[in-house]
């Protein structure tokens, strides 16, 4: 049986981003999906301040080098 590619960036000592949008009682809650390249905090914050999530519940945040273990976790009252 062959082996599956990572599913780790080659950045080790990044942090990544991952944001759990609430679309209302009919389509729920989903993850967003973030181009690698935007998902810093920088990014995150302006478009967080754009606009661009209809109403986040929940970021998390984890760095690579950590093996996945969350490093922080937001949570939003709406």
């Amino acid at each position: 049986m062959g082996t599956s590619p990572s599913m780790m960036p080659d950045v080790s000592d990044r942090d990544t981003y991952l944001v759990l949008d609430d679309f209302g009682s009919r389509l729920g809650r989903a993850w967003r999906e973030i181009d690698e390249h935007s998902s810093d905090s920088d990014t995150l914050i302006r478009d967080l301040f754009a606009g661009e999530y209809v109403k986040p519940a929940r970021i998390v945040a984890f760095t690579t080098a950590e093996r996945l273990v969350p490093r922080r976790d937001y949570r939003y009252c709406g």
